[in-house]
């Protein structure tokens, strides 16, 4: 009996895949937080990655641009900013039922961010370093640019008052050195903002 083989060649191509290489002419899509790497639901619950509007964010509305009063480049995220009188963090920390609800501009250095789906990021008054932050919820109106940390950032958004869980506030702390873990006994009452544009320089 003669056995049939089939040709070294389309054994190889059938096993290996035949995909064509890549060609420059490819666009890649558009970062969204919906594909970004999945975590498990403890840590998606803690580090507030589970947002009530849903992961809508995309890298669409990141542009370019230089800053006319240094003249440094930007990055601009979400909507154009409306020139909005700068809120200190240390006034809005200290009075936050008076701003609540409330649309504001922020001013400060960014000092930790949602590395794995880039949904929000903290930031302190510039040149503080007493571990008082904002965090900045930045989904469904855009992601936070890689390599945001250190960086200087104008935003502004909506001012809510929230109550953290103690696994969120501990997930913060300890994952992202934001807050005292050891200070963390229970649900914290928190400042957020939620963004709708931003500027980071």
């Amino acid at each position: 009996m003669m056995q049939r083989f089939l040709p070294l060649g389309i054994v190889l191509a059938f096993c290996l895949g035949c995909e064509a290489p890549p060609t420059e002419s490819v666009e890649s899509k558009p970062e969204t937080i919906a594909n970004a790497p999945r975590h498990s639901p403890q840590h998606e619950k803690a580090a507030g990655c589970a947002d009530d509007h849903g992961m809508a964010a995309t890298d669409d509305s990141l542009r370019k641009a230089k800053d006319p009063a240094s003249g440094t480049e930007m990055t601009i995220v979400g909507s154009a900013l409306s020139g909005l009188e700068k809120t200190a963090i240390p006034e809005l920390l200290g009075k936050p039922e008076t701003y609540a609800g409330k649309t504001i501009r922020l001013e400060g250095d960014v000092n930790a961010m949602c590395h794995h789906r880039r949904g929000w990021f903290a930031m302190q008054e510039p040149g503080d370093r007493t571990g008082a932050f904002v965090r900045v919820i930045t989904n469904p109106a855009f992601l936070v640019p890689p390599g945001s940390i250190g960086k200087k950032v104008r935003v502004e958004g909506k001012v809510d008052l929230i109550e953290e869980s103690a696994s969120a506030a501990r997930h913060y702390a300890e994952g992202h050195q934001i807050g005292d873990p050891s200070a963390i006994q229970g649900p914290v009452k928190r400042v957020v903002l939620r963004a709708s544009g931003a500027e980071f320089l």
